[in-house]
């Protein structure tokens, strides 16, 4: 399942080692039972987050892949970084990438998530373990099993070989 897949305009194609890279990345998912909007709003009441009605109804959408459209600083990083930690938290043992073109737009992302994890640990709903702090190679594990890992899109041949419960595509 695609958490959030952000397209670009369609003036702005994408290149075709982004293309691969994408097509790499969605092959991946495995089917697994999903988290329900309220496991999602379980977590947002941990983090004291409200949702506009627009986010909510990303956040309620059953499909498979789901793609969200919305100008700039529209929160569609924001919002897949949160159902990225939703997902950790409330399905123990899943397995997640976040990708984009390249480390520096994946770090964004990644910051959201460690932001959102910092706050669940303050109030003790989890632990988590970074195994690696540079921008080549973003890890982190919860002690429920859960993992998250940041992919470039840069070289689409390096997504390949694992099976994922979720990957979120940033600005591909």
């Amino acid at each position: 399942r695609v958490l959030d897949v952000f397209a670009r305009d369609e003036d702005d194609p994408l290149s075709e080692s982004l293309r691969y890279a994408r097509n790499q990345a969605i092959s991946k998912i495995v089917k697994h039972e999903r988290i329900t909007w309220e496991q999602k709003a379980d977590v947002a009441t941990l983090l004291g987050l409200q949702f506009s009605p627009k986010q909510e109804e990303i956040l309620r959408d059953e499909h498979q892949i789901r793609v969200t459209r919305a100008g700039r600083r529209g929160g569609k990083t924001w919002l897949a970084a949160f159902e990225a930690v939703a997902v950790m938290v409330k399905k123990p043992g899943a397995f997640l990438w976040v990708v984009a073109p390249d480390l520096r737009f994946t770090y964004r992302c990644w910051e959201v998530i460690v932001e959102f994890l910092d706050k669940l640990v303050a109030q003790g709903v989890v632990q988590y373990k970074r195994k690696s702090d540079s921008q080549t190679r973003m890890i982190i594990e919860l002690t429920n099993g859960s993992r998250v890992e940041g992919e470039s899109a840069q070289e689409g041949k390096n997504l390949q070989g694992v099976a994922l419960d979720a990957v979120i595509l940033d600005e591909i």
